[in-house]
């Protein structure tokens, strides 16, 4: 089940921080026009979460850079806070940034954005997220659909990035 909100003001960071805090368990994101947007993860969906999580954490220890997982939230140019199933920048672009800042809804876009379609998303309103995450400046995206065992990029990925697909698949 997903969840669309439309509020009759927009909410700050720290609103959206209160929420999610109070509603474990759920993803919440705001789109650029104030709606939060929340869905929860099934146990099956977070199984094969945290295997793309493991192997974007392997990645960055093997050839640096931050890795960061489906809990992570990034305030876009369009002041919508998304948050990706996986996303990885370069560790100078992520030391740039005041630890403070570090420790919000971050105001970038990571070089690398995954999507992991979950069983509640709708896969064709999940196909224009990375190509919008692209056109705010991720230098490459990836759309991972387990149920159909299929999957959609575009752009240059980080030298020697690659994921294990079919482990992510069968998690």
């Amino acid at each position: 089940m997903q969840a669309m909100v439309r509020l009759s003001q927009p909410i700050s960071d720290e609103d959206l921080e209160r929420i999610s805090v109070e509603n474990p368990g759920w993803q919440v994101e705001r789109e650029s026009d104030g709606s939060l947007v929340m869905s929860p993860t099934t146990s099956l969906g977070s199984a094969k979460n945290i295997e793309l999580a493991r192997q974007l954490a392997n990645f960055a220890r093997s050839y640096g850079g931050k890795a960061f997982d489906s809990s992570a939230g990034f305030t876009l140019p369009d002041h919508s806070a998304l948050s990706p199933n996986g996303a990885w920048m370069q560790t100078e672009r992520w030391a740039d940034l005041p630890r403070k800042v570090q420790d919000s809804y971050a105001p970038l876009v990571p070089d690398l954005w995954i999507e992991l379609r979950s069983k509640t998303d709708s896969l064709k309103k999940l196909q224009k997220k990375p190509r919008r995450i692209q056109g705010f400046g991720a230098g490459y995206v990836l759309l991972i659909d387990p149920y159909e065992r299929t999957s959609w990029a575009s752009g240059q990925p980080p030298a020697n990035f690659a994921l294990d697909l079919e482990a992510i698949f069968d998690a």
